[in-house]
């Protein structure tokens, strides 16, 4: 039975990096593809290049446009505007667009007043592009792995909550453990990492959508599939999250977790 749990949750830890680990990896092929895609098109007089120093520019090019995107993701992430996709693939693709355009421009690129916007408005329609696709086949990567799994493997359904949509777009892939009370913030607690926002608890708890969990104390909301273990710690009760972390359980929350007979 402990050999099955140890497998189990080994198997969850590989399935959360993958999903972790799918966002870098679309981004990195569409960045090859588009790479041979403008070394086959040789725009901005590429053309003067053979095609292997060509490929190397234009994929270097997607490379320093994945360190602004990933620039882009932090400031995102610091002001709190990931709920709207649009506004998220936008600011992505203006954070890719910059370095590339700093790069060309001090190589010789768009040096004139008409053709320094003209080439940024060039680079911004193409990373508009490279971080809609990236998206697109993050999502189509989801669709077609829930399409692939047979009736008799198939576990019950769970709808991804509304809560995730206010996360960065590489952490709504994960699987939600707990929410805690700071302030004026809430803690979102996942299997990928931790994530602050600006609402109430019972704001956030009210965003988990169909997840079956349990308010174990005023500051804490635990999912189901967040929990490890129940443990006494200094004669309280505690529950250990499967990220390592203990969360408190109040006398109220101990008889909801009777309740539920979960252990």
């Amino acid at each position: 039975m402990s050999m099955n749990v140890t497998e189990n949750r080994n198997r969850t830890a590989a399935l959360d990096y993958l999903k972790w680990l799918w966002p870098t990896v679309s981004l990195m092929s569409t960045a090859f593809v588009f790479a041979a895609l403008m070394t086959i098109l040789t725009p901005l007089t590429t053309d003067r290049l053979d095609i292997v120093t060509r490929f190397l520019l234009w994929f270097s090019m997607c490379l320093l446009g994945g360190l602004g995107v990933l620039l882009a993701d932090l400031f995102l992430r610091y002001f709190q505007v990931m709920a709207n996709a649009g506004v998220s693939i936008n600011v992505r693709a203006a954070g890719a667009s910059m370095p590339v355009f700093l790069t060309l421009f001090i190589y010789g690129w768009g040096r004139s007043w008409l053709a320094g916007p003209t080439l940024f408005f060039y680079i911004y329609v193409i990373a508009v592009l490279i971080t809609a696709l990236s998206a697109l086949l993050s999502r189509l990567s989801r669709f077609q792995n829930t399409q692939e799994i047979t009736p008799s493997e198939a576990e019950p359904a769970v709808v991804e909550p509304p809560l995730f949509n206010k996360l960065p777009i590489q952490m709504r892939h994960g699987t939600l453990y707990a929410i805690s009370s700071e302030d004026h913030y809430v803690k979102v607690h996942t299997s990928i990492g931790d994530y602050m926002l600006r609402s109430s608890l019972t704001n956030a708890i009210s965003l988990t959508g169909n997840l079956s969990g349990v308010r174990t104390h005023r500051c804490w909301w635990i999912a189901e599939n967040g929990i490890d273990k129940i443990k006494k710690w200094d004669g309280r009760k505690q529950v250990q999250l499967k990220s390592g972390i203990c969360a408190p359980v109040s006398r109220n929350g101990a008889r909801e977790l009777r309740s539920l007979k979960w252990f």
